[in-house]
């Protein structure tokens, strides 16, 4: 359990990342995008440079913000990421709430042994980094890349 990815370029974002990222007042809401015809919840997150697209900040409705391709193409030229809500294997090895709620691990062991950090959101808890749960449980892992400040985001 860790944070750097095969060739270190790559990794997962820490808890205390995902706080930050959370936190930002107007950069962080539920949101749901329109692809090809088909509608995904899940969790939006701005640049800190953000200048484009509001978001109506909203902890419990997915439907407050709504993107059809078109914008959200547009969104994420300009750094916008989006997190599916993709739901989670349980301990039977079940997906269980799929497009209502997201699970995404963070590299931070939580005790040393069999336990992590993850982070947390859905219509009905809004958004919560301080969870950890066994690391067999099937969450999703959103890889980043550092770049050097001044660089497009």
């Amino acid at each position: 359990w860790g944070n750097k990815i095969v060739g270190g370029s790559w990794r997962t974002l820490t808890n205390d990342e995902w706080q930050y990222l959370i936190s930002r007042t107007g950069k962080c809401s539920l949101a749901q995008i329109t692809i090809s015809g088909k509608t995904y919840n899940g969790l939006v997150l701005l640049p800190d440079n953000w200048g484009g697209q509001s978001l109506t900040i909203s902890n419990n409705n997915y439907t407050a913000n709504k993107f059809t391709e078109e914008t959200w193409t547009e969104m994420q030229q300009n750094g916008a990421v989006f997190l599916p809500a993709a739901g989670g294997r349980s301990y039977d090895k079940s997906v269980q709430n799929l497009s209502t709620t997201g699970n995404y691990w963070s590299s931070d062991n939580y005790d040393g042994g069999t336990n992590a950090y993850y982070f947390y959101f859905s219509s009905d808890y809004g958004t919560n980094t301080n969870q950890y749960n066994l690391t067999y449980c099937g969450y999703s892992v959103r890889l980043v890349q550092d770049v050097e400040s001044g660089t497009n985001p």
